[in-house]
């Protein structure tokens, strides 16, 4: 054995020996590198900065906690909150009208009768188109629009109908009119989808005249009054003492309020050629619903 060779091994193990007693005093090796018995090669050049830091007693920052973490990045890589994921049956349904309420409401009265029978009928007869409608026609921001209200009409229910009776009738989509036995006639319809600022300039009120006793033919001087309903009546519950169940009316029949028009059998009827051979007739209410719409804020 040379010199030199003697020098090589003696070098070599003294390095064996070194590397033992550090086995001994040092870390497990499988504490340090989690999930392996055997540490990372050091001829791989890779950092050992990112692994757990035994020393420091647990995971280094760069190494989040998975269970800490879990949940609470959103879907923009935040840490805000936890991902929540929309239930899109638990998405509240539109049960309401999307405007604040503006009502037509009229209650109708006869004050002139041209025979002890004379009433006039207004009636739907089974047929949806034969409901009491309003037709609004207005102006907003430069173009001409028309709204029109009637129930069951697309769906909706944004108008209603009926009459009372002293003998204690509530029959819907009908407006019998008559001063003895005494009847009034009522509708209302919700308006408020008229957009605010909006300029009326036509509103029209149709009503169908019941083909079998609507009108008689000699009626020549019956005369219907119109006025402004001074409660927000119930369809369901209305009677001839109440508005709805355990609310009087001011006076029996209906709390009349400010007058609108009147339907005369001769003028507004026969005249204009409306009779039980031609039922669909129309009456002009633009003044009171203009006024409606201006006092909305």
């Amino acid at each position: 054995m040379t010199r030199t060779t003697w020098k090589l091994t003696t070098a070599a193990a003294s390095l064996l020996m070194a590397l033992t007693a550090c086995g001994e005093a040092g870390p497990n090796t499988e504490d340090w590198w989690t999930g392996s018995d055997s540490g990372p090669d050091a001829d791989d050049g890779s950092e050992t900065s990112t692994f757990p830091d035994v020393d420091a007693g647990g995971p280094s920052e760069s190494w989040p906690d998975p269970e800490q973490d879990a949940g609470t990045v959103d879907a923009n890589g935040g840490e805000d909150g936890p991902i929540e994921t929309p239930d899109a049956q638990t998405e509240p349904l539109d049960s309401g009208p999307s405007h604040d309420p503006l009502w037509f409401n009229i209650i109708v009265r006869q004050t002139e009768m041209a025979c002890s029978s004379c009433g006039i009928w207004f009636d739907w007869q089974q047929e949806q188109e034969n409901k009491p409608k309003l037709v609004v026609e207005f102006q907003h921001e430069g173009s001409g629009q028309a709204n029109t209200y009637q129930h069951g009409l697309g769906g909706m229910e944004n108008a209603f109908s009926m009459y009372l009776s002293a003998a204690g009738d509530r029959i819907k989509h009908s407006m019998l009119v008559k001063k003895s036995l005494a009847r009034h006639g009522f509708f209302r319809a919700d308006i408020g989808d008229i957009p605010v600022g909006a300029t009326v300039t036509k509103a029209t009120l149709h009503l169908h005249i019941h083909t079998h006793e609507g009108l008689a033919f000699s009626d020549q001087s019956s005369v219907l009054a119109v006025h402004a309903c001074d409660k927000l009546w119930s369809w369901d519950h209305a009677t001839w003492s109440q508005y709805d169940q355990g609310a009087s009316w001011n006076e029996s029949g209906g709390d009349f309020g400010a007058f609108i028009r009147e339907i005369r059998a001769k003028e507004d009827l026969v005249d204009r050629g409306f009779s039980k051979a031609n039922p669909d007739a129309h009456f002009d209410v633009t003044a009171y619903v203009a006024e409606l719409q201006a006092t909305r804020p």
